[in-house]
């Protein structure tokens, strides 16, 4: 199911910032949040997997407008507060990842949770996760209702000719033109459209770069996968042994947990807070070395490329978890020495970055 959101976005995000480099910034941007809603209340709805295949699937494709966004912080910003602003995605993300878990987790199934109040309702009865879907698409279209007011378009080309149609007069002092009373002359030929996906590449500092969050995203992921897997496992098989429930309150700092696996759990914690600003330093990498004119095809190529390796990590990570308990290859640790060998070509990459 995590795939699925993430393989569909990898097919639309590229496609959402080419077309902001032509149409502007601000009405892609709307679309996400407001499909996004429509399709949390269809995921919640659903009654058969393959309908909340469908609905992950749609929340993927309007997703794809994550690009864009960091296109507009990027056009709002300049070399002298850019990092700064950057700096404040991983607070975002962080902030939602941990709200959003917790909300989904509370109103879930509030027929049996709250019976005396939605228990009458058999509506909740027959949709016991609508009411979380519903949390979490209010959430969405409140940030469509927050853009829709509050965002200003960025696209310089659209930006330039919104603000030459405001301070232009009328009639023009040039004398070729003044003459022609009554009638305004656009003056600014067609928006440049932006470079091919072949051009752009052709670039060796953008395909760095781009192979460089390739393999970031890639290991991310696969990291995400495996944490709850090796908690869960028993200790005998090479797992800390966790149960469920213990896992579920290891961020809530209780639980019975030896000092052990403390230590290994705050070092884990660590390394996730290093991997955050990795992904802010790449970010960072990808609108420097990105075409002024093509800005939003970079960070939806880009996009497609982490939402793409993401896509695929699960199934990479988890299935080859499996292999390595069962055939005991390497005492059963495979998969922690394949991806380090990836690790180690993914930084190889990264040293060729440009500084």
């Amino acid at each position: 199911m995590e795939s699925i959101f993430f393989l569909a976005e990898s097919l639309t995000v590229y496609h959402m910032g080419r077309v902001s480099d032509l149409y502007g910034r601000k009405p892609i941007l709307l679309i996400g949040p407001l499909g996004l809603s429509l399709a949390m209340l269809s995921f919640g709805l659903s009654q058969s997997f393959w309908g909340m295949v469908v609905t992950r699937a749609a929340m993927g494709v309007f997703n794809g407008n994550i690009g864009v966004s960091k296109t507009i912080m990027a056009e709002s910003t300049d070399e002298t507060n850019r990092a700064d602003a950057f700096t404040l995605m991983p607070i975002v993300w962080t902030t939602g990842s941990t709200l959003g878990p917790t909300i989904g987790g509370v109103l879930a199934d509030p027929a049996a949770r709250w019976p005396h109040i939605f228990g009458k309702f058999a509506f909740f009865q027959r949709n016991p996760w609508f009411l979380s879907c519903f949390a979490a698409g209010f959430f969405a279209f409140s940030a469509f209702l927050l853009s829709l007011w509050g965002i200003k378009e960025t696209l310089p080309n659209k930006v330039k000719r919104q603000h030459n149609s405001e301070s232009e007069p009328l009639l023009s002092n040039d004398p070729e033109t003044s003459q022609t009373y009554g009638s305004v002359e656009n003056r600014e030929g067609p928006s440049e459209r932006p470079p091919t996906t072949r051009a752009l590449l052709t670039d060796s500092k953008l395909r760095i770069t781009l192979l460089s969050m390739a393999f970031l995203a890639f290991t991310d992921m696969s990291y995400q996968v495996l944490i709850p897997l090796i908690y869960t496992t028993s200790i005998p098989v090479g797992g800390l042994g966790l149960s469920p429930y213990q896992v579920g309150l290891i961020l809530a700092h209780v639980g019975e947990v030896t000092p052990l696996i403390w230590a290994l759990l705050i070092f884990q914690l660590f390394v996730s807070t290093v991997i955050v600003t990795a992904f802010n330093a790449m970010h960072l990498l990808v609108v420097i070395n990105a075409p002024p004119n093509s800005l939003g095809s970079v960070n939806g190529l880009a996009q497609m490329i982490s939402s793409g390796t993401r896509g695929l990590a699960p199934v990479f990570a988890s299935s080859l978890y499996s292999h390595s308990l069962e055939s005991q290859i390497a005492g059963g640790h495979l998969v922690e020495i394949v991806l380090i060998g990836v690790t180690i070509i993914g930084i190889y990459c990264i040293s060729w970055l440009p500084h």
